[in-house]
């Protein structure tokens, strides 16, 4: 055996050595489910326990208390007292289940909360085929056999039902205006008789957005900077209980009115469950050889590979043309590999790279979840780059960050060199949000619209199963930095260009959808769309 052969055969061996050391080490997530044999509900001492439990998890690892504090002026330590009281009082383990979903609810970020049995169930198709292998932490904690057991408990006593106001609403220039389409069926108001493009005032005696603000348990809120008040991002108005409601609404016509409304309960599986599409995207040519358009409304991973070749013909077909409009505005994510393989390379004539950065608390939990993802790649939070306006939490309570590098090549270009717009809103976010924080950290394409809702720079959140329930949370183990060093959940990304759909052209718009060509997919009466057609205007013009 040659010199080179046996250097080969070391080498070989130690990298097999280092790779069982290394997957050994990281497959020990800290799993504390206990077997209760046979299992017929929880005490209420292992309902304090596992409350306490995922509050000291959460207190050692979750990244974004201090925001918490800044955005909404809640502290971390009075909601948990406020909570553990709660706790105490549920009389059953389906009412345990209800606080802690709020107090999940309650932290207001997008990624953190209690996982369903729905969604249970669909992160074990998606890690089962997209997933890693038997040291990957996150599989570990989803195929647990007890938690898989007690899944099955939880299915049997919890609803997963929602009480809501029996119609659908859109948020428009900071008005609740009441439409027809919608996850709601129509017909369950009509007997309420309240004409679409009315104004929502008031629900009983408190003015909507003070109503909205009550909410903060029930679901997460996003931010209207505009005019510095949170919003449903959803289009439907949960409620507490069955009870009426008086609404007060202000008609097109200017009216004020008055009605009583009955709600009613929806489940959340039947609004989610849909037959799989054959594609997500949508395209629409708005000048033959000049504009055109490409609507994605999310990034679902069962649509990463099955898109590409789709999207890629659309690029050839489009390619000569000067202006091209990507909008994903209410998308909230999914695989961001979806735009990182069949949006971005295929328009590209050369390599683009944007640099962020995601910092990391000291918590002994999440180690294992970055190590399997980041292994050797943290450094000292102290080696962080200086003069940047990073939140004042981050010497105290981080530990350790990493370089993420968004460095993407061109993969047979179809040869594009026309101007590209991004349409954005605050139902951007995950890694809708890494799309258009890439996108303007590289001048890629003019993000158009209002600011984004954030959270979309980092790894995949970290899952922790509670040790006698068996339920299942999901929280991020990151805060990713904006360039500027600004926390990206708390800042998310701003447009070059603000703009946003006004009352008067959606009422255009509705009463154009009357009439509109079946399949029809944008709309003369889009502020946001138009907005980005006259700064073509203006660019042909300077030409």
């Amino acid at each position: 055996m040659s010199r080179i052969s046996k250097k080969l055969l070391v080498g070989v061996i130690a990298l097999v050595i280092v790779g069982l050391l290394y997957f050994t080490w990281v497959a020990r997530v800290d799993i504390k489910t206990e077997s209760h044999v046979p299992f017929r509900g929880l005490t209420a001492k292992q309902r304090l326990e596992d409350f306490r439990y995922l509050c000291d998890i959460l207190e050692e690892n979750y990244p974004y208390l201090e925001v918490l504090k800044r955005k909404h002026g809640l502290d971390f330590e009075e909601v948990k007292k406020d909570f553990e009281t709660k706790v105490r009082s549920a009389r059953s383990d389906a009412e345990f289940y209800d606080v802690l979903s709020r107090f999940l609810n309650t932290l207001q970020n997008g990624h953190t909360d209690l996982v369903s049995q729905t969604r249970y169930k669909y992160f074990i198709d998606v890690f089962r085929l997209y997933g890693g292998n038997n040291s990957d932490p996150w599989e570990n904690v989803l195929n647990n056999k007890i938690t898989t057991e007690r899944y099955e408990y939880w299915s049997k006593i919890v609803q997963e039902d929602l009480i809501v106001i029996p119609m659908n609403f859109k948020y428009v220039e900071g008005r609740y205006v009441k439409v027809d389409a919608g996850s709601l069926n129509a017909a369950d108001s009509h007997e309420y008789d309240i004409p679409e493009g009315s104004c929502l005032i008031k629900i009983n005696t408190l003015p909507v957005d003070e109503y909205v603000a009550s909410l903060v348990d029930q679901g997460y809120l996003t931010y209207d900077e505009k005019r510095n008040k949170f919003r449903l991002l959803d289009n439907v108005f949960p409620t507490r209980s069955e009870e009426s409601v008086m609404l007060t609404y202000l008609t097109p016509e200017r009216e004020l009115k008055e009605v009583t409304v009955k709600p009613i309960k929806i489940n959340l599986n039947a609004i989610a469950k849909k037959d799989k599409a054959y594609r997500l995207f949508q395209t629409h040519i708005i000048e033959e050889g000049r504009i055109t358009y490409l609507k994605i409304p999310s990034f679902d991973i069962r649509y990463t590979e099955s898109d590409g070749d789709k999207i890629r013909e659309f690029f050839e077909k489009v390619k000569d043309y000067p202006y091209l409009i990507i909008d994903i505005r209410g998308n909230g994510g999914g695989d961001s590999d979806y735009w990182m393989k069949n949006i971005v390379p295929p328009l590209l004539s050369e390599n683009l790279n944007a640099k962020f950065y995601c910092v990391f608390r000291g918590g002994k939990y999440i180690k294992p979840f970055i190590d399997y993802r980041l292994n050797g790649l943290l450094k000292k939070i102290d080696d962080l780059p200086a003069n940047k306006n990073y939140p004042p939490e981050i010497k105290k309570d981080f530990t350790s960050f990493v370089e993420m590098n968004y460095d993407i090549s061109p993969v047979n270009p179809v040869g594009f060199k026309g101007r590209i717009f991004l349409l954005v809103d605050d139902g951007v976010y995950s890694s809708a949000e890494s799309f258009a924080a890439f996108a303007k950290a590289t001048k890629w394409a003019t993000l158009v619209g209002t600011r984004t809702g954030g959270d979309g720079i980092g790894i995949d959140p970290a899952l922790v199963a509670l040790p006698n329930s068996g339920l299942i949370v999901r929280f991020p183990l990151d805060m990713g930095l904006n360039p500027d060093g600004s926390a990206n959940e708390e800042f998310a990304t701003a447009p070059d260009i603000f703009a946003e759909w006004t009352y008067r052209d959606f009422l255009k718009h509705l009463e154009w959808v009357k009439t509109a060509p079946e399949g029809w997919v944008v709309s003369p009466y889009d502020t946001v769309l138009n907005t980005a057609l006259k700064i073509i205007e203006l660019d042909d013009y300077n030409k």
